[in-house]
């Protein structure tokens, strides 16, 4: 008789804490269900909705997993999902980091990305490749507006040109990012491409109120190159006609890589944070390793009225 053994290495949970403070695992991801990383999208009946590694998962209340969706075809659905967000009919829409045309999934040709659809029913509809440069390229995070929009950022693409000029060219060859918007008619559009100094890498959940468009970039604003960034990064919007505004610029002391999306309160301030700054002057601070790297801020933004 042969004894098989196997590996069964957990490689991250979902959990939940309660309002008093109490946390409890809902679910354990043993290896050879994947790494989870991002975000999770919730559902009326309360079914979590969250990727690891090539697939999108469902999580029963009771804790139970399913795979929804395995993008298996590099050049068609794309590669390494990176957001996920659902609508009131239960399609999900969301995108990949790499793939599309041109996109092996392999260590070359990667492709820029795809955002997508997938239907209730597991229909999955290819709603527009990234074409990288202008078009932007490396697809992150995305919302849905409510009206049937999507609004998301890139990471990499954009104004090459004017990304070049920011900080000695420290993004030339990849770009600022960029942001921008598919309509519920099917049409693509770049609403704003970073400069570097209005920002670059936009990152986190796109927070849409009425029809502009608030979040944050890890680098760009104020110069000076930090923890392998150029710049400590901005929060800015976005108005329906494309002008954007810095609504704050990072200087280190108070943030630097801005590392979230923002949510606003009912007071109509918004928040966020950031991975590193706010370190502290005194040297026994652990906090205070090298320049100004720091353990990282939560910060407000009062609106303009």
């Amino acid at each position: 008789m042969q004894i098989q053994y196997k590996l069964n290495v957990d490689v991250g949970v979902i959990y939940k804490i309660s309002p008093s403070g109490k946390g409890e695992l809902v679910h354990t991801f043993p290896t050879e269900e994947g790494l989870p990383y991002g975000g999770l999208t919730l559902d009326a009946e309360g079914n979590l909705y969250g990727m690891a590694n090539e697939e999108i998962f469902k999580i029963t209340p009771k804790g139970v997993e399913s795979v929804l969706f395995r993008f298996d075809n590099p050049t068609v659905t794309g590669s390494t999902p990176s957001s996920l967000a659902i609508d009131a009919d239960g399609s999900f829409y969301g995108t990949t980091a790499y793939g599309g045309p041109g996109g092996n999934g392999g260590s070359a040709g990667l492709g820029n990305g795809v955002l997508f659809k997938l239907s209730p029913e597991g229909t999955f509809t290819a709603l527009h490749y990234f074409t990288g440069g202008a078009g932007g390229a490396l697809p992150n995070s995305l919302a849905l507006d409510g009206n049937g929009n999507i609004y998301g950022f890139t990471e990499d693409g954009g104004d090459l040109a004017t990304c070049a000029k920011y900080d000695g060219g420290a993004f030339s060859n990849g770009g600022c990012g960029l942001a921008y918007k598919y309509d519920k008619y099917g049409n693509f559009s770049v609403i704003h491409s970073f400069t570097g100094f209005d920002g670059a890498r936009p990152q986190g959940i796109p927070l849409i109120l009425s029809d502009t468009v608030y979040g944050a970039t890890s680098a760009g604003g104020v110069f000076g190159a930090t923890e392998g960034l150029d710049g400590y990064g901005v929060v800015f919007q976005i108005t329906a006609n494309g002008t954007e505004t810095t609504l704050h610029s990072f200087t280190g002391k108070d943030g630097l890589e801005p590392s979230t999306g923002l949510i606003q309160l009912p007071n109509g301030d918004i928040y966020g944070a950031t991975a590193f700054g706010g370190h502290s002057s005194l040297s026994t601070n652990p906090c205070k390793t090298s320049g100004t790297a720091g353990c990282g801020v939560l910060y407000k933004i009062v609106l303009p009225m």
